[in-house]
Protein backbone atom coordinates (compact mmCIF):
# COMPACT_ATOMS: atom_id res chain seq x y z
CA UNK A 1 0.00 0.00 0.00
CA UNK A 2 1.25 3.29 -0.95
CA UNK A 3 1.64 5.61 2.15
CA UNK A 4 0.31 9.12 1.57
CA UNK A 5 3.05 12.13 2.34
CA UNK A 6 2.47 14.33 4.81
CA UNK A 7 -0.39 16.95 4.19
CA UNK A 8 -1.65 20.28 6.33
CA UNK A 9 -2.95 23.56 5.55
CA UNK A 10 -2.66 26.50 8.22
CA UNK A 11 -3.40 30.07 8.60
CA UNK A 12 -1.50 33.10 10.02
CA UNK A 13 -2.12 37.07 11.11
CA UNK A 14 0.53 38.86 12.92
CA UNK A 15 1.58 42.30 14.18
CA UNK A 16 4.75 41.23 14.49
CA UNK A 17 7.64 40.45 11.46
CA UNK A 18 9.96 38.69 13.46
CA UNK A 19 6.57 36.12 13.97
CA UNK A 20 5.77 36.09 10.12
CA UNK A 21 9.21 35.18 9.06
CA UNK A 22 9.34 31.59 11.23
CA UNK A 23 6.02 30.56 10.32
CA UNK A 24 6.64 29.56 6.80
CA UNK A 25 8.46 26.14 7.49
CA UNK A 26 12.01 25.58 7.02
CA UNK A 27 12.71 28.85 5.60
CA UNK A 28 16.29 30.42 6.85
CA UNK A 29 15.13 34.36 6.45
CA UNK A 30 15.13 37.20 8.16
CA UNK A 31 12.32 40.08 7.78
CA UNK A 32 13.27 43.41 8.04
CA UNK A 33 10.60 46.84 8.28
CA UNK A 34 11.58 50.11 5.79
CA UNK A 35 8.70 51.75 6.24
CA UNK A 36 7.16 53.85 9.22
CA UNK A 37 3.41 52.31 10.63
CA UNK A 38 2.33 49.57 12.59
CA UNK A 39 3.23 45.79 10.87
CA UNK A 40 0.66 43.53 9.82
CA UNK A 41 1.06 40.62 7.75
CA UNK A 42 -1.00 37.16 7.02
CA UNK A 43 0.27 33.26 5.87
CA UNK A 44 -1.73 30.59 4.16
CA UNK A 45 -0.09 27.27 4.20
CA UNK A 46 -0.29 23.90 2.21
CA UNK A 47 2.18 21.84 3.40
CA UNK A 48 2.06 17.94 1.11
CA UNK A 49 5.13 16.11 1.77
CA UNK A 50 7.94 18.57 0.93
CA UNK A 51 6.24 20.94 -1.46
CA UNK A 52 4.97 23.77 0.05
CA UNK A 53 1.97 26.09 -1.49
CA UNK A 54 1.62 29.61 -0.02
CA UNK A 55 -0.01 32.85 0.03
CA UNK A 56 2.11 35.50 2.03
CA UNK A 57 0.95 39.33 2.17
CA UNK A 58 1.62 41.99 4.41
CA UNK A 59 1.52 45.71 4.67
CA UNK A 60 4.62 47.59 5.05
CA UNK A 61 7.98 47.88 2.95
CA UNK A 62 9.83 45.07 4.04
CA UNK A 63 13.31 43.46 3.15
CA UNK A 64 13.62 39.71 2.97
CA UNK A 65 16.63 38.17 3.15
CA UNK A 66 17.49 34.53 3.46
CA UNK A 67 17.61 31.11 1.65
CA UNK A 68 14.70 28.57 1.33
CA UNK A 69 13.74 25.44 2.39
CA UNK A 70 17.30 23.18 2.80
CA UNK A 71 17.17 21.24 -0.81
CA UNK A 72 14.58 23.06 -2.09
CA UNK A 73 13.94 25.45 -4.98
CA UNK A 74 11.68 28.89 -3.83
CA UNK A 75 9.64 31.19 -6.35
CA UNK A 76 7.58 33.64 -5.63
CA UNK A 77 5.09 35.48 -8.00
CA UNK A 78 3.37 38.98 -6.98
CA UNK A 79 -0.42 39.22 -6.93
CA UNK A 80 -0.55 42.55 -5.71
CA UNK A 81 1.14 46.22 -7.21
CA UNK A 82 4.93 45.79 -7.81
CA UNK A 83 5.61 50.02 -8.44
CA UNK A 84 9.31 49.32 -6.49
CA UNK A 85 9.64 45.41 -5.79
CA UNK A 86 13.38 44.47 -6.13
CA UNK A 87 14.82 41.05 -6.37
CA UNK A 88 18.50 40.55 -6.20
CA UNK A 89 18.43 44.09 -7.72
CA UNK A 90 15.96 43.63 -10.60
CA UNK A 91 12.88 45.49 -10.97
CA UNK A 92 9.80 43.27 -10.50
CA UNK A 93 6.95 42.94 -12.50
CA UNK A 94 3.31 42.11 -12.02
CA UNK A 95 4.31 38.80 -14.88
CA UNK A 96 7.49 38.34 -12.33
CA UNK A 97 8.22 35.05 -11.31
CA UNK A 98 11.53 35.29 -8.73
CA UNK A 99 13.07 32.49 -8.56
CA UNK A 100 15.64 31.34 -6.12
CA UNK A 101 17.79 27.82 -6.14
CA UNK A 102 18.59 25.75 -3.43
CA UNK A 103 21.30 27.42 -0.94
CA UNK A 104 21.68 30.42 -2.77
CA UNK A 105 20.93 33.39 -0.74
CA UNK A 106 18.70 36.25 -2.26
CA UNK A 107 17.05 39.97 -1.47
CA UNK A 108 13.41 40.97 -1.93
CA UNK A 109 12.31 44.48 -1.49
CA UNK A 110 9.10 44.90 -1.57
CA UNK A 111 6.44 48.01 -1.77
CA UNK A 112 4.81 49.33 0.99
CA UNK A 113 2.59 46.25 0.37
CA UNK A 114 3.06 42.57 -0.91
CA UNK A 115 1.21 40.08 -2.17
CA UNK A 116 2.23 36.84 -3.30
CA UNK A 117 1.59 32.80 -3.95
CA UNK A 118 5.16 31.33 -3.23
CA UNK A 119 5.93 27.97 -4.02
CA UNK A 120 9.03 25.59 -3.03
CA UNK A 121 9.39 22.10 -4.35
CA UNK A 122 12.46 19.80 -3.63
CA UNK A 123 15.49 19.63 -5.74
CA UNK A 124 15.13 16.38 -7.21
CA UNK A 125 11.59 16.52 -7.74
CA UNK A 126 12.46 20.02 -10.00
CA UNK A 127 15.60 18.62 -11.58
CA UNK A 128 13.94 15.09 -12.93
CA UNK A 129 10.82 17.07 -13.87
CA UNK A 130 12.87 19.69 -16.00
CA UNK A 131 14.67 16.84 -17.63
CA UNK A 132 11.97 14.63 -18.58
CA UNK A 133 9.66 17.30 -20.07
CA UNK A 134 13.16 19.08 -21.71
CA UNK A 135 14.10 15.39 -23.59
CA UNK A 136 17.30 14.93 -21.64
CA UNK A 137 18.60 18.53 -20.55
CA UNK A 138 18.62 19.59 -16.53
CA UNK A 139 18.28 23.45 -16.68
CA UNK A 140 17.75 23.53 -12.95
CA UNK A 141 20.75 25.86 -12.58
CA UNK A 142 18.73 28.67 -14.56
CA UNK A 143 16.03 28.86 -11.71
CA UNK A 144 17.51 31.70 -9.80
CA UNK A 145 16.63 35.50 -10.44
CA UNK A 146 13.76 37.59 -12.08
CA UNK A 147 11.93 35.86 -15.06
CA UNK A 148 9.07 38.00 -17.32
CA UNK A 149 6.18 35.56 -18.19
CA UNK A 150 3.65 36.36 -20.52
CA UNK A 151 0.35 37.33 -18.85
CA UNK A 152 -1.71 34.80 -19.97
CA UNK A 153 1.07 32.43 -18.35
CA UNK A 154 1.55 34.83 -15.28
CA UNK A 155 -2.44 34.44 -14.96
CA UNK A 156 -2.82 30.51 -15.55
CA UNK A 157 0.18 29.74 -12.74
CA UNK A 158 -1.64 32.21 -10.09
CA UNK A 159 -4.90 30.93 -10.85
CA UNK A 160 -3.91 27.06 -10.16
CA UNK A 161 -1.65 28.60 -7.05
CA UNK A 162 -4.65 30.06 -5.23
CA UNK A 163 -7.12 27.18 -6.62
CA UNK A 164 -4.82 24.51 -4.83
CA UNK A 165 -5.13 26.51 -1.34
CA UNK A 166 -8.67 27.25 -1.50
CA UNK A 167 -9.03 23.28 -1.58
CA UNK A 168 -6.72 22.81 0.86
CA UNK A 169 -9.40 24.58 3.50
CA UNK A 170 -12.42 21.73 3.28
CA UNK A 171 -10.18 19.04 2.07
CA UNK A 172 -10.88 16.34 4.56
CA UNK A 173 -7.99 13.21 4.88
CA UNK A 174 -10.14 10.62 2.57
CA UNK A 175 -9.36 13.84 -0.29
CA UNK A 176 -5.36 13.94 1.01
CA UNK A 177 -4.16 10.75 -2.37
CA UNK A 178 -6.74 12.95 -4.59
CA UNK A 179 -4.93 16.36 -3.41
CA UNK A 180 -1.69 15.02 -3.38
CA UNK A 181 -1.95 13.99 -7.56
CA UNK A 182 -3.20 17.48 -8.05
CA UNK A 183 -0.42 19.30 -6.46
CA UNK A 184 1.89 17.02 -8.20
CA UNK A 185 0.39 17.75 -11.95
CA UNK A 186 0.68 21.37 -11.02
CA UNK A 187 3.85 21.34 -10.19
CA UNK A 188 4.34 20.02 -13.56
CA UNK A 189 2.84 22.39 -15.32
CA UNK A 190 4.42 25.35 -13.25
CA UNK A 191 7.80 23.91 -14.24
CA UNK A 192 6.55 23.63 -18.32
CA UNK A 193 5.88 26.99 -17.92
CA UNK A 194 9.16 27.98 -16.73
CA UNK A 195 10.76 25.46 -19.61
CA UNK A 196 8.67 27.13 -22.47
CA UNK A 197 9.52 30.48 -21.59
CA UNK A 198 13.27 29.32 -21.47
CA UNK A 199 12.58 27.86 -24.77
CA UNK A 200 11.06 31.61 -26.20
CA UNK A 201 14.17 33.39 -25.09
CA UNK A 202 13.45 35.01 -21.61
CA UNK A 203 16.70 34.83 -19.62
CA UNK A 204 16.04 35.54 -16.06
CA UNK A 205 17.79 38.47 -14.79
CA UNK A 206 21.01 37.89 -12.16
CA UNK A 207 21.67 39.42 -9.25
CA UNK A 208 22.66 43.54 -10.70
CA UNK A 209 25.88 45.21 -9.55
CA UNK A 210 23.01 47.90 -7.66
CA UNK A 211 22.07 44.91 -5.80
CA UNK A 212 25.06 43.81 -4.95
CA UNK A 213 26.26 47.02 -3.85
CA UNK A 214 23.36 47.08 -1.44
CA UNK A 215 23.74 43.77 0.17
CA UNK A 216 27.46 44.63 0.52
CA UNK A 217 26.48 48.02 2.81
CA UNK A 218 24.15 46.23 4.15
CA UNK A 219 26.85 43.71 5.57
CA UNK A 220 29.12 45.90 6.53
CA UNK A 221 27.12 48.87 8.16
CA UNK A 222 25.61 45.00 10.67
CA UNK A 223 29.36 43.95 10.92
CA UNK A 224 30.66 43.69 14.33
CA UNK A 225 32.91 46.77 13.77
CA UNK A 226 34.19 49.04 17.39
CA UNK A 227 32.33 51.46 16.16
CA UNK A 228 28.93 52.06 13.89
CA UNK A 229 30.50 52.94 10.13
CA UNK A 230 29.38 55.46 8.34
CA UNK A 231 27.95 56.02 4.92
CA UNK A 232 31.93 57.09 3.69
CA UNK A 233 33.52 54.47 5.62
CA UNK A 234 31.22 51.91 3.52
CA UNK A 235 32.05 53.57 0.29
CA UNK A 236 35.90 53.50 0.76
CA UNK A 237 35.10 49.85 2.15
CA UNK A 238 33.61 49.02 -1.26
CA UNK A 239 35.61 51.47 -3.49
CA UNK A 240 33.18 53.47 -4.64
CA UNK A 241 31.79 57.03 -4.48
CA UNK A 242 28.67 58.19 -2.82
CA UNK A 243 26.96 59.16 -5.67
CA UNK A 244 27.03 55.53 -6.77
CA UNK A 245 26.35 54.34 -3.48
CA UNK A 246 23.10 56.08 -3.29
CA UNK A 247 22.04 55.41 -6.87
CA UNK A 248 22.31 51.90 -5.73
CA UNK A 249 19.81 52.46 -2.95
CA UNK A 250 17.33 54.32 -4.94
CA UNK A 251 16.84 52.03 -7.78
CA UNK A 252 16.65 48.72 -5.35
CA UNK A 253 15.14 50.25 -2.62
CA UNK A 254 13.42 53.42 -3.67
CA UNK A 255 15.16 55.57 -0.04
CA UNK A 256 18.33 57.06 0.51
CA UNK A 257 21.29 55.15 1.79
CA UNK A 258 21.02 56.86 5.43
CA UNK A 259 17.57 55.79 5.75
CA UNK A 260 17.66 52.27 4.88
CA UNK A 261 20.90 51.69 7.33
CA UNK A 262 19.61 53.26 9.79
CA UNK A 263 16.31 51.78 9.47
CA UNK A 264 17.93 48.21 9.37
CA UNK A 265 19.72 49.20 12.45
CA UNK A 266 16.76 50.06 14.24
CA UNK A 267 15.72 46.45 13.28
CA UNK A 268 18.62 44.69 14.55
CA UNK A 269 17.68 46.60 18.03
CA UNK A 270 14.11 45.50 17.80
CA UNK A 271 15.36 42.08 17.63
CA UNK A 272 17.54 42.36 20.66
CA UNK A 273 14.48 43.96 22.50
CA UNK A 274 12.28 41.59 21.60
CA UNK A 275 14.26 38.47 22.61
CA UNK A 276 16.12 39.45 25.58
CA UNK A 277 14.63 39.92 29.43
CA UNK A 278 13.46 43.75 30.30
CA UNK A 279 15.41 42.45 34.11
CA UNK A 280 18.77 42.09 32.55
CA UNK A 281 18.72 44.00 29.25
CA UNK A 282 18.81 47.92 28.83
CA UNK A 283 17.43 49.46 26.00
CA UNK A 284 19.47 52.43 26.08
CA UNK A 285 22.95 49.97 26.35
CA UNK A 286 20.67 48.10 23.20
CA UNK A 287 20.74 51.19 21.59
CA UNK A 288 24.22 52.77 22.04
CA UNK A 289 25.64 49.32 20.90
CA UNK A 290 23.87 49.51 17.09
CA UNK A 291 24.72 53.92 16.96
CA UNK A 292 21.93 55.49 19.04
CA UNK A 293 23.98 57.76 20.98
CA UNK A 294 20.84 60.22 21.93
CA UNK A 295 18.27 57.84 23.53
CA UNK A 296 15.89 60.73 22.65
CA UNK A 297 16.39 60.94 18.94
CA UNK A 298 16.48 56.95 19.11
CA UNK A 299 13.14 56.90 20.77
CA UNK A 300 10.93 58.76 18.12
CA UNK A 301 12.86 57.16 15.11
CA UNK A 302 12.02 53.61 16.94
CA UNK A 303 8.55 54.64 17.80
CA UNK A 304 8.01 56.06 14.38
CA UNK A 305 9.02 53.22 12.11
CA UNK A 306 7.26 50.46 14.36
CA UNK A 307 4.35 52.37 15.88
CA UNK A 308 5.13 51.74 19.71
CA UNK A 309 8.15 52.59 21.60
CA UNK A 310 11.47 50.67 22.12
CA UNK A 311 10.21 49.98 25.73
CA UNK A 312 6.97 48.18 24.21
CA UNK A 313 8.93 45.90 22.76
CA UNK A 314 11.16 44.90 25.29
CA UNK A 315 8.16 44.39 27.75
CA UNK A 316 6.25 42.59 25.51
CA UNK A 317 8.56 39.26 24.40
Amino acid sequence: MKTLPFMQHSTYETTDFEDLQVAASAWDQEYTQLSPGQFFGSMELTEVGTTQVMREKWGRKMRYRGVGIPGGYGFALPLGSTNSVNWLGSSVEQTSVVMQSPYLEAQLVSDDTWDSLVLSFPMEEVQAILIALSGGIDLSHRLHGNLVLNQAKADRIKRGGLSLLQKTKSCSPKDHAVYAAQVDQFKKQFLWTLLESFNEFLVPSPPSKQGIIVQKATDLALADFPEVLGLIDICTNLGISLRSLHYAFQDVAGISPATWLRRVRLNQVYRVLKNSDPMETKIKRVAAEHGFLHLGHFSNQYKQLFGHLPSHTHRVN
